[in-house]
């Protein structure tokens, strides 16, 4: 009798033993990987609908590179970069893309570089060949519009500048680009000075032949003009991890932009609904980094030296009174973003 218990009472535990096997591996086959259930971390950045800021969330979506950071981003275009720079003060945005000219705000403390995209080679001053003006020195006297604390403006600065020509002697509107834009169009200005997308909607519009009394590629030996992206300082205080995941995100975007331009020009043009063959006009509109090429500037730290360039630019046409890019270059979430 005992023996029957006993082994009634080993097929028992037996038999628990076999179902909570079966419930574990169950339980275990069930379970998702953990970056099937890695909670996403959601941010705002602001874009340009040019090609040198619009390949990042082109590119970037379409090949789930900020997915595979844990990142879901809510894009928000912009035209320039002093207003996204408010916005992130504000808490709006998290990460934003600028131009040369809103540099000066990361020279004030207002943002700070985490990430170096490219070198810009867009900006230019145009005229209407019927207008006859020829020459920098032409425009005395003439009506000029562009927007303050951008590309554009510095673009028109240096190329006063280098003719010799006082400001005052220019009559210089300053609007928003798009309202920039429009007066030119509508042949209520001598003179734009405009940069990348831009100055191809006025190509694509204006159907008379234009004249590029300045551009970037004139200054090249005297100027940087970088486009980088940011975020403020006391957001990266808080938030770094996820900046770097953003910058490696970023860098991703890159290689892949290095080694398929074609493809990055038409993923930009879907993102952005844009016509693929006017985004292709605008490829050479930037000197495009690799990932490889960023890591070398960073890992010897000559990337600081396009912003002193760009910096001393700035203190010498009294944008700013002082700076220091080793301040606002933020070249330690760069490498922790390097790291795999």
């Amino acid at each position: 009798m005992k023996g029957k218990k006993a082994i009634v009472s080993m097929g028992i535990m037996m038999s628990l033993a076999l179902t909570a096997c079966g419930k574990a591996g169950a339980a275990q086959a069930k379970t998702p990987s953990s970056q099937e259930t890695r909670e996403l971390t959601e941010i705002s950045v602001a874009y340009h609908p040019g090609l040198a800021a619009l390949c990042v969330p082109g590119v970037g979506e379409t090949n789930g590179y900020f997915e595979e950071e844990g990142l879901k981003v809510n894009w928000v275009q912009f035209t320039a970069g002093p207003p996204e720079i408010a916005a992130m003060v504000s808490g709006d945005l998290q990460f934003g893309y600028i131009g040369h000219g809103a540099h000066t705000l990361c020279a004030q403390g207002q943002a700070d570089v985490i990430s170096l995209s490219h070198i810009s080679n867009s900006e230019q001053v145009l005229v209407r060949k019927s207008s006859g003006i020829k020459t920098m020195e032409d425009l005395k006297g003439k009506k000029v519009v562009t927007q303050l604390g951008t590309s554009g403006e510095a673009i028109l600065n240096l190329a006063l500048e280098r003719a010799g020509i006082d400001k005052k002697e220019v009559n210089i509107y300053a609007m928003d680009m798009a309202g920039a834009v429009s007066a030119f169009i509508a042949d209520q200005a001598d003179a734009i000075a405009s940069w990348d997308t831009h100055s191809v909607k006025i190509r694509n519009t204006v159907e008379e032949e234009l004249v590029v009394l300045a551009q970037t590629s004139d200054f090249i030996d005297e100027r940087s003009f970088p486009g980088s992206w940011v975020a403020t300082p006391e957001y990266l205080e808080e938030n770094r991890d996820v900046a770097v995941r953003f910058c490696r995100a970023l860098n991703k975007v890159y290689q892949y932009r290095a080694e398929h331009m074609d493809e990055t020009v038409e993923q930009s043009a879907a993102f952005g609904k844009l016509e693929v063959e006017k985004l292709q006009e605008t490829r050479d509109s930037a000197v495009f980094y690799s990932a490889d090429e960023l890591k070398e500037m960073i890992q010897d730290e000559s990337i600081y030296n396009i912003y002193q360039s760009q910096l001393d630019g700035f203190i010498k046409d009294k944008k700013v009174d002082s700076g220091d890019v080793k301040g606002y270059v933020r070249l330690d979430i760069m490498k922790e973003a390097l790291l795999q």
